[in-house]
């Protein structure tokens, strides 16, 4: 019975810490791929767990690419690390997972590839979140994929606060 109590303050203390620190962030922007040479349309999400530590999500449309390509999606989830924390600013360092999806026009399918290609990988970067009012920041990314078909990616967008201090 006492390690089911302590288990259970343990417990209400971490979510209380949670909870005090935890803000929500939605936004929008856009990324450019070095590979494809073409930009994207970017959602971007971000939970902030405490002054450190935040999860982070996006999901990429790229507008268009090579005459073989009809559409490339690409979806990120991320950890973020802010190394350095000031009142209109956070710079942080980021590790995470990608999934990427691409689908290939019918010529291309001549050549003996599938009509499709679904791939996971690795991110690592770094960004930027530079507060411009009370409830919207600028975000800056720079990642790298660590797959077979990695690239290097430049994001940038708005991201607007819900929640939290």
């Amino acid at each position: 019975m006492k390690t089911i109590k302590r288990l259970m303050l343990v417990a209400m203390i971490l979510f209380s810490k949670v909870g005090m620190f935890a803000q929500l962030r939605l936004g929008a922007g856009s990324s450019f791929a070095f590979k494809s040479v073409y930009p994207s349309l970017q959602i971007k999400g971000t939970y902030d767990i405490d002054h450190h530590w935040r999860f982070g999500t996006s999901l990429n449309y790229f507008l268009e690419n090579d005459v073989h390509l009809v559409r490339y999606l690409d979806a990120n989830f991320d950890v973020h690390y802010n190394f350095l924390k000031k009142e209109k600013l956070d710079l942080y360092a980021l590790g995470g997972a990608n999934y990427s999806a691409a689908k290939f026009n019918e010529e291309f399918l001549s050549t003996g590839i599938k009509n499709y290609n679904t791939e996971l990988g690795f991110n690592l970067g770094a960004g930027a979140l530079l507060k411009i009012s009370r409830n919207t920041a600028v975000f800056f990314e720079t990642k790298r994929t660590l797959a077979s078909g990695g690239q290097f990616f430049i994001s940038v967008g708005l991201l607007f606060s819900f929640g939290g201090k």
